[in-house]
Formats: C-alpha cells, structure tokens, sequence
C-alpha cells in the first residue's frame, strides 16, 4: 500500500486541449407581422428572413427583433 501511495504523490505529465466557447447564444424571433403592442406572427425560417432582406434591396428595410 506505501509503495501505491507514494506513486501517487509523483507528478505526471498529461497532455489535454481544453476548449471555451466565447458566445453566449440568445434565441430571437424576428416578426413578419404585428397585430398589436403585444401580439405579432414571427418569419418562421431562415430562408423567409433571407427573403425579406433581399425585397429591402435598394428601397431601405426596417426589421423587428423580439
């Protein structure tokens, strides 16, 4: 049993990677229509978002993030 405890109290070499990922991810929903102050129906894919961005084109574009 000493010689298994002394053993244990020997440094070791290990080699890890240890990664941190800096973002903290915040779900978002961006609106299609507002019916009032508190109720609104939100573009439901990424594609539908991709093509209200391209309709803004040379026009001006104003979008809602809830």
């Amino acid at each position: 049993m000493r010689g298994l405890l002394e053993d244990l109290s020997k440094p070791k070499r290990v080699r890890c990677l240890i990664g941190l990922d800096g973002f903290i991810d915040e779900v978002v929903h961006v609106v299609d229509k507002r019916e009032d102050g508190s109720n609104y129906s939100r573009i439901k894919t990424l594609e539908a978002y991709a093509d209200r961005i391209r309709s803004g084109a040379g026009v001006g574009l104003n979008i809602e993030i809830v």
